[in-house]
């Protein structure tokens, strides 16, 4: 067999191996100062086309000591979906709920929106990182940006 026909044939199992569908993907992101993390896990459905959001989970903490959850949304609670590359999510805490997010008190939060600059149809490697931004807006109308920093996430 001649090189150039090994190197194909490898290329394309590579990419064979690289493009079998993943059961669930998203990003683990967190802020610049460490004090917040998001992680967004997406259901896949390949033969579908399509990628629908399962679950974003706010936590605050770092790695080293524990992380808290502040909160979970969830499309089957109704209180998340994604549209045009934004995770948005309807907050609905109680008013004694101080945890603050972004310097926000949740108790105050409306609505949050999460936009991860990266598009599905690029190819994202492990140790590369994308931007974020969490748009907060309170009860108020006010709103307030937390940038973040992302990995890539996938379950076969």
């Amino acid at each position: 067999m001649k090189a150039s026909n090994i190197l194909f044939a490898g290329l394309f199992t590579a990419v064979l191996v690289g493009t079998q569908s993943a059961k669930a993907d998203g990003f683990i992101c967190v802020d610049q100062a460490g004090t917040y993390g998001i992680k967004l896990y997406d259901n896949v459905q390949p033969s579908l086309g399509t990628r629908v959001p399962a679950v974003m989970v706010i936590s605050s903490g770092s790695q080293t000591s524990g992380s808290k959850t502040l909160a979970t949304f969830t499309p089957s609670e109704g209180n998340l979906n994604f549209m045009t590359g934004t995770y948005h999510a309807i907050a609905n805490f109680p008013s004694a709920y101080n945890e603050l997010l972004g310097g926000v008190k949740m108790s105050q939060i409306k609505e949050l929106d999460f936009s991860v600059n990266h598009n599905f149809n690029q190819i994202l490697q492990p140790s590369q990182k994308v931007s974020a931004q969490l748009k907060i807006q309170d009860k108020n109308h006010n709103s307030t940006y937390v940038n973040f920093t992302c990995a890539r996430y996938l379950k076969n």
